[in-house]
């Protein structure tokens, strides 16, 4: 028979070993961004024989490409970017090409930090030998040396009224457009599909939306009261998304990041003082309605036209749903399994002690103290 010390010790090993690795995970995840930015809008004209591609890069992926130092998280200036305008000018000139039916039209481009620190604006002007009648756009930006999940989306506005969007990923680096006889717009599931990933995409690169959707459930592995908490969060973020997206509630991003990373702190606080339970749903649906502002600081980039605004809406939340379920339910088994384990509270205290420690690094870089 093995002496009960032995095990203990044992088990207190592999406890030791498996919160030393989660720490270094979320170690590491304080000094990276907790929405990844890796989403590029853009906005298409056409003037005669001029072509103009208005381009929103996020200022970190930009400073990447332009071999500038960032954290991904403190706010970059016109003084960081004023250096090395011409490697950044160099690196997009090098992977944006537009053409004609009569062959290449060659780019001028122009930068500025006007928008800062919310994006970098570059604009590219493509003189063409004619008007064209049907205009091609390769976007090979960042795929390829930086981001190969990268997205590159916009709209192109037709010269004789309406609009055709288009969406560049890895697979898809070219888009064409026939000026003369458009094509209908895509079908609404196609679009729909889209959305939908988007969504997806979203929730799981957003460390903080995931840590904050755990934290809530980690205290109370059972079926209901995570169905509860997961409803509640879901109604309150489509609530504050809706209202964001017509204009009703409309908060700087600094106090919606800010808000965001404290939300993950406070949830991290009561499960280390094991508070709470009993509202957790009431929480979900508190700081849920902060998160719903979050994710609309991502579909506010899509800049889709008012029509499109329901689908919009329910395509975006879709995903973000499924990317929701697909944490949750990832954990649900392991959390489920270890539930009634002698050593799970001491599990819930330690890794949400050191979720707290994270976030709290959060809310100081996203308020501009550090």
């Amino acid at each position: 028979m093995i002496p009960a010390i032995t095990v203990i010790g044992t088990r207190a090993r592999r406890f030791g070993v498996v919160c030393l690795f989660l720490m270094g995970l979320l170690a590491g995840s304080g000094t990276a961004q907790a929405h990844k930015t890796n989403l590029t809008r853009g906005l298409v004209q056409i003037d005669g024989a001029v072509v103009t591609y208005s381009l929103s890069f996020s200022p970190h992926d930009i400073a990447v490409a332009a071999g500038m130092k960032t954290d991904f998280t403190t706010p970059l200036t016109n003084e960081d970017f004023a250096p090395h305008l011409a490697e950044l000018t160099d690196y997009v000139s090098g992977r944006l090409f537009i053409e004609s039916e009569r062959g290449d039209c060659p780019l001028e481009l122009s930068a500025n930090g006007e928008a800062l620190p919310e994006v970098f604006l570059v604009t590219a002007r493509a003189r063409c030998a004619a008007p064209p009648n049907r205009l091609t756009i390769r976007f090979l930006i960042f795929f390829f040396d930086i981001d190969p999940n990268h997205r590159g989306i916009g709209r192109l506005i037709l010269p004789m009224g309406g609009q055709e969007e288009f969406l560049f990923d890895a697979q898809t680096t070219e888009f064409t457009a026939d000026i003369v006889h458009p094509a209908p717009p895509a079908p609404w599931h196609v679009r729909l599909t889209r959305l939908i990933g988007l969504g997806i995409e979203h929730i799981l690169l957003g460390i903080d939306h995931i840590l904050f959707v755990l934290l809530l459930v980690l205290a109370v592995p059972r079926a209901w009261p995570v169905a509860r908490i997961v409803t509640a969060f879901t109604l309150a973020h489509s609530v504050t998304l809706g209202l964001a997206w017509y204009g009703v509630v409309d908060l700087p991003t600094m106090v919606v990041e800010t808000a965001i990373a404290l939300s993950v702190a406070y949830v991290a606080a009561e499960n280390m003082l094991g508070i709470g339970r009993r509202w957790r749903s009431g929480i979900a649906a508190l700081f849920g309605l902060v998160h719903g502002l979050g994710f609309y600081r991502v579909l506010s980039a899509l800049e889709l036209e008012g029509s499109s605004a329901a689908l919009t809406l329910a395509g975006f939340n879709i995903g973000v749903e499924i990317g929701q379920l697909a944490v949750v339910g990832g954990a649900a088994l392991p959390l489920i399994w270890a539930r009634d384990k002698v050593w799970y509270p001491r599990l819930v205290q330690v890794l949400s002690g050191m979720v707290l420690l994270v976030a709290l690094w959060w809310a100081v870089e996203r308020a501009g103290f550090a």
